[in-house]
C-alpha cells in the first residue's frame, strides 16, 4: 500500500509538471506570436514574462520526479555554448570591468536555451502519459490561428495608421499594439504550412498568405521566407493552385491599377516587389528604385566586415570584446551622445552570427553555428524519410525544419533572435526538434528489431516450403 501510493503521489507531480508546463509553454509561444514586443515587456523591466515563466518552469522542472537528458548532438553543442558564454560574462563583468546589465542582455539569448530543456521535457513526460497527451483538433488549431491571424491584423493597422493613438507600455516607448514584418512572419510560416497539409481552412489559408504578402513590401527577408516555404510546403497538387491563384489576382491588381499602399515605411506597390526582388541578384539596380534599402544593406554588409577583420586580426578566439560592449557604438554606428540620450539605442549588427562572433570570439560563434545546423540537418532527413512511416512525427519535422529555418534566415538580417519575442519560441520549437529526433531514432531502432525478429521467423517455413517442393 505504502509503494502505492509513493507512485501515485509521482504520478500526481509528473502530471502537475506536463499539464503546467504545457500551459506556460504555450502561452509564451501565441502571447509572443499574437501580440510580439508588447507581449514580451508584461513584468517590470529587467524581470519580464520570459524570464518570470523560465523561473516557473524552472520550479517544476525540480519538482518532476524524472528529467531526461536530450541526446541528440545539438543538445552537447548547446550544453557547450551555455557554458563557454557564461565563462565569458563572468569574464566580462570582473576582468573587462563592462556593465552587468548590459551583460546580462546580450547573453539573454542564450540563457534562452533552458525554454528548449523545457519543451524537450514536457514532450518526453507527455509521452509517457497517452491519456494526457494534448492533441489540438483541427477546429482548434483554426481558432488559435484566426485568433492569431486578427491580433497580427489590428497590430498592423494601428501600428501603421493609428501609432499615435495608440498608447505605450507603461515606463516605455513601445506601443501596446506592436508590429513588425519579420515577427509578423513567424507564426504565418506555421499557418502556412498548416494549410498546404489541409489542416487550416482555406478562409484562414488566404488570410495568412494575404499578411505574408504585405510583410513581404515591408521586409526583403520576408519575401526571401515567404517564397521558401512557398517552394517547400506546396507539393504540385491541387490545393497549391490556391496560393497560386492568390498571388496571381493580387499581383494582376497591383499591375494594372498601378496600385500604391502607403505603409509609413516602404508601401506596397510593383516598384517595392521589383526593389526587394532586385536586391538578391543586382543591388545597384535595386538601389534605383529603393535608396533606402540599398543603404540599409550596404551599411550592415560594412559593419559585418569590420567585424570578421576585427576577429581575424585581433585572433577573436577564446572571447571578442565581451558581453558587455555595444557593437554600435565601438565600431562608430551610434555616437556616445546617441548612447547617454536613447536607452534603445542600436546595440546588435543586425546578425546573429556577427553579433556573438564580435562579443564572444570564433568558438561561441562556431559553436551557435554547429548548434543550429546539426539540427537542422537530422530535421530535414527525418521530413524526407518519415512522410508514410509516421505522419505525426512527419508533421512536427515539418514544423520545427520550417521555423527554425525561417528563424535563421530573419536572424541573418534583423535584430532578430537577440529579441525575447524571437529567441524564446526558437528555443521552444528546438526543444521540440530535440524530441522528433529521438522519437524518429526510437521508432526506427524498434522497426529494425522486430524485422530482424521476423526475417529469420518468416524465412524459414518459405525455405521449407520452397526445399519440399
Amino acid at each position: 500500500m505504502q509503494i502505492i501510493a509513493v507512485q501515485h503521489t509521482g504520478t500526481e507531480t509528473a502530471s502537475v509538471f506536463v499539464k503546467g508546463s504545457i500551459s506556460i509553454l504555450c502561452a509564451l509561444a501565441l502571447g509572443y506570436w499574437s501580440t510580439g514586443k508588447s507581449f514580451g515587456y508584461l513584468g517590470y523591466y529587467p524581470i519580464l514574462i520570459g524570464e518570470i515563466s523560465l523561473a516557473i518552469l524552472f520550479i517544476l522542472a525540480l519538482l518532476h520526479p524524472h528529467r531526461y537528458k536530450a541526446r541528440h548532438l545539438s543538445a552537447k553543442f548547446t550544453i557547450a555554448l551555455f557554458l563557454i558564454i557564461i565563462s565569458q560574462a563572468i569574464y566580462s563583468w570582473f576582468v573587462l570591468d563592462q556593465s552587468s546589465i548590459e551583460i546580462v542582455r546580450s547573453i539573454a539569448p542564450f540563457y534562452y536555451c533552458f525554454f528548449a530543456y523545457a519543451a524537450y521535457n514536457t514532450m518526453r513526460a507527455l509521452s509517457k502519459e497517452p491519456t494526457q497527451r494534448f492533441v489540438p483538433s483541427r477546429l482548434t488549431l483554426n481558432v488559435i490561428g484566426c485568433l492569431v491571424l486578427a491580433s497580427l491584423t489590428v497590430s498592423f493597422i494601428s501600428n501603421t495608421y493609428f501609432l499615435d493613438a495608440t498608447p505605450n507600455i507603461p515606463g516605455t516607448s513601445i506601443p501596446i499594439l506592436y508590429y513588425k514584418a519579420t515577427d509578423a512572419f513567424m507564426p504565418l510560416s506555421i499557418l502556412l504550412l498548416l494549410w498546404s497539409r489541409g489542416i487550416l481552412s482555406n478562409f484562414n489559408g488566404i488570410w495568412a498568405l494575404g499578411l505574408s504578402l504585405v510583410g513581404s513590401a515591408r521586409s526583403r527577408t520576408v519575401l526571401l521566407t515567404l517564397a521558401l516555404v512557398l517552394i517547400l510546403v506546396f507539393r504540385p497538387k491541387p490545393r497549391a493552385l490556391i496560393p497560386a491563384a492568390f498571388i496571381l489576382c493580387c499581383l494582376t491588381v497591383i499591375l494594372g491599377l498601378d496600385l500604391k499602399i502607403n505603409m509609413g515605411y516602404r508601401e506596397i506597390s510593383a516598384q517595392q516587389y521589383a526593389a526587394n526582388i532586385l536586391s538578391f541578384v543586382s543591388p545597384s539596380a535595386a538601389s534605383e528604385i529603393d535608396f533606402n534599402g540599398y543603404q540599409n544593406s550596404e551599411w550592415r554588409r560594412r559593419w559585418w566586415a569590420s567585424i570578421l577583420n576585427d576577429s581575424i586580426s585581433d585572433s577573436y578566439i577564446f572571447i571578442g570584446r565581451g558581453w558587455g560592449t555595444n557593437l554600435a557604438l565601438d565600431y562608430g554606428i551610434v555616437t556616445d551622445y546617441d548612447v547617454a540620450t536613447n536607452s534603445t539605442v542600436l546595440r546588435n549588427p543586425h546578425n546573429m552570427f556577427f553579433s556573438t562572433l564580435g562579443r564572444g570570439g570564433w568558438g561561441s560563434a562556431v559553436l551557435w553555428a554547429f548548434c543550429n545546423g546539426s539540427l537542422l540537418w537530422s530535421l530535414i532527413a527525418i521530413w524526407r524519410r518519415s512522410r508514410t512511416r509516421a505522419p505525426g512525427l512527419h508533421l512536427l519535422s515539418q514544423i520545427c525544419t520550417i521555423y527554425l529555418t525561417v528563424s535563421l534566415l530573419q536572424a541573418n538580417s534583423d535584430v532578430f533572435l537577440e529579441s525575447p519575442q524571437n529567441s524564446i519560441p526558437h528555443w521552444i520549437i528546438f526543444g521540440a526538434g530535440w524530441y522528433v529526433c529521438e522519437e524518429w531514432t526510437r521508432r526506427v531502432s524498434l522497426e529494425n528489431r522486430i524485422s530482424s525478429v521476423l526475417r529469420p521467423a518468416l524465412g524459414s517455413p518459405l525455405s521449407t516450403t520452397a526445399a519440399g517442393s
